[in-house]
């Protein structure tokens, strides 16, 4: 993944590293399904809410983690920002993502996982796109970079009803819960 650059991003080397090595997540499951004690037993994942949430958060981690470390690259060798002053320009996503948790976890009881899940993963979803690099440079006003309001919105409504659907319908005592 790192000499993707070199060997160029369609090329089967880089590709390759993307893939979990298929021998050994076949392996995986056909001992998690025959052993007494499994580590994941896969009945849990019969759970929608569950699965559905886990699922999200693969997607949306996937996303955000990327997206943090592009975004910070383009902050630092296209915008010339310091390391200090890409830091800066995180603070009002950080703060308003903590300050809307409180909602969004009212939202999620009000309304429940499978309504306010998707309009947090389409608020990050149209930030993505617009996150997207443009030409040219702009000045650190409230927003380096486009795309940034709808993130704080979007991360909030995505990860708490993410972690509340990974909860729902799992029994406090089961052993393989993700509470346990």
């Amino acid at each position: 993944m790192t000499r993707a650059t070199q060997h160029g991003w369609g090329t089967s080397a880089t590709s390759r590293s993307w893939r979990p090595p298929r021998p050994w997540s076949r392996r995986f499951f056909v001992i998690e399904s025959r052993t007494k004690a499994p580590l994941l037993p896969l009945r849990i994942l019969r759970l929608r809410t569950l699965a559905g949430s886990n699922l999200s958060a693969l997607i949306a981690t996937s996303a955000v983690f990327s997206q943090f470390f592009l975004l910070t690259l383009y902050m630092q060798q296209v915008l010339h920002y310091s390391a200090l002053k890409t830091g800066v320009a995180y603070i009002a996503l950080t703060v308003t993502t903590i300050a809307l948790s409180a909602v969004a976890q009212g939202l999620v009881t009000k309304l429940g996982v499978r309504r306010v899940l998707p309009v947090g993963l389409a608020l990050s979803t149209v930030a993505l796109v617009l996150l997207r690099p443009t030409a040219g440079t702009r000045p650190l006003l409230l927003e380096p970079v486009p795309g940034l309001h709808h993130e704080r919105l979007g991360l909030a409504f995505v990860f708490i009803p993410m972690s509340i659907g990974a909860l729902t319908g799992v029994a406090p005592r089961m052993p393989e819960s993700p509470r346990g």
